[in-house]
């Protein structure tokens, strides 16, 4: 008889054969009794699937006999089989391995919950059993095999229903396969070869292709705790589910290909603009409320995490905090350091630049300190010697006082700097200038003498140039490499160079590896950076950078790679783009700090603050 699926079939007591490519294949089985299955394998969705593939192909794979080793029923259809196919060997008569474990298409789904009133980001985890990996609890992303029907949308959101407990629209699934084909030249990868319409986990011996789809939802944030914990899963089919909410932020971390892939695909689409950043970040917050709360604990208290320095003068306006003139006020601050004041308590050292000074706030708030007359001042660094630097912007010269009284030691860089925002001083006392105006690094030893610059203007991405444009931050890793805040290319670069002689050519100084993603630059992706400004070094060699138009914290660790990303304690009111609206006010952190019990400060520019971490 003829069937649709298979071509002309000929079925005989001793054998039975499959037309592929026009010719027939001897199919035969490992014992009788899977013989009677063998109807429904060729009605089999998967097996038709992969028919089509070899016929796509012409003669490229040549065989002559397929045999049918097992074959698992899932109810009255076909779930699983197992095949192998003998002397099997390419176009040029080379031979090939034949073992497939035939599955067929499976979806699975990138779900990603944003809390209305944060920018957190999160995805569902399903944790249940997987005892083909010798796994008790297993955390992946939501995924199901596809019927006969082929409706992969429809098969995505019956999954989400069954092993989440949400219900949602086909209409809000996005097939990100299909936008990565979409943005290829002509429908090819790098290699040159067709992109395919799934991705195959593992195709050395298994058809198993995954169709990778997005879905983002916002919810309020009780909503989001029910799912915590929340058991689901069909228990007539053995499933028992437990729910996990995980940070989008730590996926990548994740022990699920699909996850991996999922997010692969959805992070390169959205730095390339093939998916649209979230539509707006809501929420509003009772700015008034909160923030005098805090310095109501801080009377009684030292600093903890959370804590606020420099409190508005009026409160709010319009629900913006602002800054203020008077004693343990800012205006617009840019900086911070730590430093130990004469009675060995810790004194926070923050430019305030609206004002145009340095003050030094004790660990309560009170205003110990003043240091006036500055030209619109951004870093601050603290040294062992019982100074600090001052970055002098408006000045075009880095600035030295004494921490016990603000006296001016030094001003120097004058006629070599213009508009420096960046100060560290290295452990040899060398005065290292994010000279941004001039789209370099200035080097001076400790008796304030110029010694050599580092990189030069320039916007090159690849090939190790050290190049920048308007660097504005400046540090030493704990491997004593040079990093800088290349601001205005929105990355950090790691360099390895001599700061004590000028080089001969621009070859001698290396560029190790640059931090953060460069398809992501200026945006707000978790792997981008947009305006970095400050960076200080932990204990434990990881950098910690202020992601200023992000008003976030990123930490990359010694050997580069991304860890985390923070953002401060006071949630909900984050606006994005950076347009204060009423009730709401965008945070930029512009500078970060380290005190010696490596609790961390963090500046915000448009909060008029300095909170712990």
């Amino acid at each position: 008889f003829y069937s649709p699926h298979a071509g002309w079939l000929i079925m005989s007591s001793t054998q039975e054969t499959v037309k592929i490519n026009g010719k027939d294949i001897r199919v035969k089985f490992s014992y009788p009794a899977l013989k009677e299955h063998f109807p429904k394998i060729l009605a089999m969705k998967a097996f038709n699937d992969w028919k089509a593939r070899l016929e796509k192909h012409g003669t490229e794979f040549k065989f002559e006999e397929i045999e049918i080793q097992s074959v698992d029923m899932f109810g009255p259809r076909v779930g699983f089989v197992k095949l192998k196919v003998e002397n099997l060997r390419d176009q040029n008569d080379n031979p090939l391995p034949g073992i497939i474990f035939m599955r067929g298409s499976a979806v699975a789904v990138l779900f990603i919950l944003r809390c209305e009133k944060t920018v957190d980001e999160f995805t569902i985890l399903t944790v249940q059993s997987r005892f083909p990996a010798g796994k008790h609890h297993f955390a992946d992303i939501p995924a199901g095999m596809v019927d006969d029907s082929a409706n992969f949308v429809g098969v995505a959101a019956k999954e989400m229903k069954e092993e989440t407990g949400i219900e949602v629209s086909t209409e809000d699934f996005i097939d990100l396969i299909e936008l990565a084909k979409q943005t290829a030249p002509e429908g090819q990868d790098p290699t040159g070869f067709k992109l395919c319409d799934g991705v195959y986990p593992s195709c050395g011996g298994c058809d198993e292709f995954l169709k990778l789809y997005l879905c983002r939802k916002t919810l309020p944030l009780e909503e989001l705790n029910k799912l915590k914990g929340k058991l689901t899963g069909v228990m007539a089919e053995g499933e028992k589910i437990t729910l996990k909410l995980a940070s989008i932020h730590d996926l990548w971390h994740s022990g699920d290909g699909k996850a991996l892939a999922t997010l692969c695909l959805y992070e390169n689409l959205l730095a390339t603009g093939n998916i649209p950043e979230w539509s707006e970040r809501e929420g509003r917050f009772d700015c008034e409320k909160q923030l005098w709360a805090i310095r109501d604990r801080m009377a009684s208290s030292t600093l903890t995490s959370g804590a606020l320095l420099g409190l508005p003068s009026s409160s709010v306006e319009s629900g913006v905090p602002v800054g203020g003139v008077g004693a343990g006020q800012l205006k617009s601050p840019w900086g911070v350091a730590v430093a130990k004041s004469a009675d060995g308590h810790a004194l926070f050292l923050i430019s305030d630049q609206g004002n145009n000074r340095v003050v030094g706030l004790d660990e309560w708030g009170k205003q110990i300190l003043q240091v006036k007359e500055l030209n619109n001042p951004h870093a601050i660094f603290a040294g062992e010697d019982g100074t600090f630097a001052v970055a002098d912007t408006g000045s075009n010269q880095i600035r030295v006082f004494n921490i016990a009284d603000g006296t001016l030691v030094k001003s120097f860089g004058s006629d070599v700097l213009s508009g420096p925002k960046g100060v560290y001083v290295d452990g040899r006392g060398n005065y290292l200038v994010a000279d941004t105006g001039n789209h370099r690094i200035a080097v001076f030893g400790r008796d304030f003498a110029f010694k050599r610059f580092v990189g030069k203007e320039g916007r090159r991405l690849h090939g190790g140039f050290v190049e920048f444009h308007e660097p504005q931050g400046v540090a030493v890793a704990a491997d004593g490499n040079l990093v800088v805040l290349d601001t205005g290319n929105h990355r950090a670069m790691v360099i390895k160079c001599d700061l004590d002689k000028q080089p001969a050519n621009d070859t001698e100084d290396t560029q190790i590896h640059h931090l953060g993603s460069l398809l992501c630059q200026g945006g707000s992706h978790m792997l981008g950076m947009n305006e970095p400004t400050s960076v200080v070094a932990d204990s434990k060699g990881n950098l910690l950078i202020a992601d200023k138009k992000n008003g976030r914290i990123l930490t990359y660790n010694k050997e580069g790679a991304f860890v985390e990303s923070r953002r401060g304690p006071v949630i909900g009111i984050i606006n994005f783009p950076n347009e204060v609206e009423e009730g709401k006010w965008s945070p930029q952190y512009t500078g970060i700090a380290l005190d010696h019990d490596q609790k961390l400060f963090v500046v915000d520019n448009t909060g008029n603050h300095v909170f712990a971490v």
